[in-house]
């Protein structure tokens, strides 16, 4: 067994590839170190996730995720917020 801890940027990686993103595409919101393990928080447009990465392999040794939504994005993508945000603009 190797008796280096990886980076946490590498622990990072390791989450984004385990749940299938890039990691420019994410948001990480924590992280933390205990006992050998790094938890990785993210968020997604749509869902967050947790996720223990071994800080000596670099395994996913535990994931998790749920759906979010961000109601404020929801709101502003709609037509009528939209349309209410450009016609204020234009007065």
């Amino acid at each position: 067994m190797n008796n280096d801890i990886i980076s946490i940027s590498s622990a990072i990686q390791a989450a984004a590839d385990y749940a299938g993103f890039a990691t420019e595409d994410i948001r990480c919101t924590e992280k933390r170190y205990a006992a050998g393990l790094f938890e990785i928080c993210f968020d997604t447009d749509w869902s967050r996730y947790d996720c223990f990465v071994d800080a000596f392999s670099g395994e996913v040794l535990g994931f998790s995720s749920e759906p979010y939504i961000d109601s404020d994005y929801i709101f502003a993508q709609e037509g009528g917020a939209a349309r209410r945000l450009n016609i204020a603009a234009n007065r």
